[in-house]
């Protein structure tokens, strides 16, 4: 266990080495194909380039102008996934009735759902999505559908690739990589900044239960390492009485940036995931991915949120 945690993080720290140490936000995401991931330190590595299969999904000829520009998906060690969209700035939306996707969302094995993931432009530039996080090898299929507000404030679809079969090889166990573990010394590991929160006490106080009485959240952490990276590992009680409590165990765990419910222009959320149990451990829940330094504040609800008295979690990364 350890040396797999020892692994992930030094799969990353290889990742981040080239472009750490900015103050604003980390552009890490080298995403590109034909490059050998072997020389910064990856035994295997799988790429698709995402253009090719938009265009053979459209039944677009070699000379048709694309709605996607470029895009690739890497997976690395079977334990690293990486995304990189970029729509074209001289494709004919309207023409084509169509929009650029305001979001992206990302459906691991659609049916039923490992994970789903969903991402919004570079504040940078409204043309590019990225993605980057921890991978199950157990995940060998996505689909992304990019979706727009139109003018009377519904959300459409503009923009599908799907049943994209990633490339895996069978057989190969993924890498149990969360090593969300408080009053570690990450320095030691190559982090300049380490940041962490002790979930079970973050939810104590937010219910305002100082005693010891049984809680919902047995553990968890929430680590945050270099303003870059952020490690998830919540673990429920298997005796807490969520039913007495009037409340339910969750299916899933939905993270968002922002609330749910605020999607004004100010507020529009940065950055939101769905997590599924641990296929060994219903009570486990762990997240592993890009952070970005601005989002101050994660909220955590039970399955969807919109449950009364399911498990919520509102905290502060900084």
């Amino acid at each position: 266990m350890r040396a797999k945690c020892s692994l992930l993080i030094s799969c990353l720290l290889l990742l981040l080495l080239p472009i750490v140490a900015a103050a604003d936000s980390v552009d890490f995401f080298p995403c590109v194909l034909d490059h050998s991931y072997a020389l910064d330190g990856y035994g295997d590595y799988k790429e698709i380039d995402l253009r090719e299969r938009y265009r053979a999904s459209a039944g677009s000829h070699q000379d048709d102008d694309l709605m996607l520009e470029s895009g690739s998906a890497i997976v690395l060690d079977q334990s690293i996934l990486i995304l990189d969209l970029h729509f074209s700035d001289s494709f004919d939306y309207q023409a084509n009735s169509t929009a650029v996707p305001e979001q992206l969302t990302f459906f691991f094995n659609p049916a039923p759902n490992e994970m789903q993931v969903t991402v919004f432009p570079d504040r940078d530039d409204p043309y590019a999505f990225h993605y980057f996080g921890s991978f199950n090898s157990t995940m060998t299929q996505i689909d992304i559908c990019g979706s727009y507000t139109d003018s009377e404030g519904e959300l459409r679809d503009c923009f599908s690739l799907r049943n994209l079969i990633l490339p895996i090889t069978s057989g190969v166990e993924s890498a149990d990589f969360f090593p969300c573990v408080l009053d570690h010394s990450y320095a030691l590991d190559g982090y300049g900044e380490c940041n962490e929160i002790d979930l079970r006490d973050w939810h104590r106080a937010a219910i305002d239960n100082w005693e010891l009485d049984d809680l919902a959240v047995e553990s968890g952490s929430a680590i945050v390492l270099d303003r870059s990276v952020l490690i998830i590992d919540l673990h429920l009680s298997d005796s807490f009485d969520f039913e007495a409590n009037y409340t339910e165990f969750p299916e899933r765990i939905t993270l968002y940036s922002h609330e749910s419910e605020v999607f004004t222009e100010e507020m529009l959320p940065v950055w939101r995931v769905e997590i599924f149990p641990d296929e060994d451990d219903p009570y486990a829940f762990h997240y592993c991915g890009t952070f970005n330094w601005t989002m101050t504040e994660i909220y955590m609800y039970g399955n969807d949120g919109e449950s009364l008295g399911g498990f919520s979690l509102h905290i502060a990364v900084y």
